[in-house]
């Protein structure tokens, strides 16, 4: 399938969520599930093949608190 051409922001958006979606090693079905999106929904943000802005907001919101939990978890 083929990629969008995105803004510069908007690309280096979808490149960093993307990143740390693998960092924390959860599922697109688990991040569907906790932001009301279909997994294809989140699959295609994530791979770039369908622009979203209000899913990717959305998975950039989950993850930052992912995060969030996982730091203070640790420290």
């Amino acid at each position: 399938m083929p990629k969008l051409v995105f803004s510069e922001d908007e690309a280096r958006r979808v490149s960093a969520v993307c990143e740390r979606v693998d960092a924390l090693g959860v599922s697109k079905t688990w991040i569907a599930a906790q932001i009301g999106r279909t997994r294809q929904n989140v699959t295609e943000v994530l791979n770039a093949t369908l622009w979203s802005p209000g899913t990717l907001a959305l998975i950039e919101a989950l993850v930052t608190r992912l995060e969030a939990e996982e730091t203070v978890a640790t420290a």
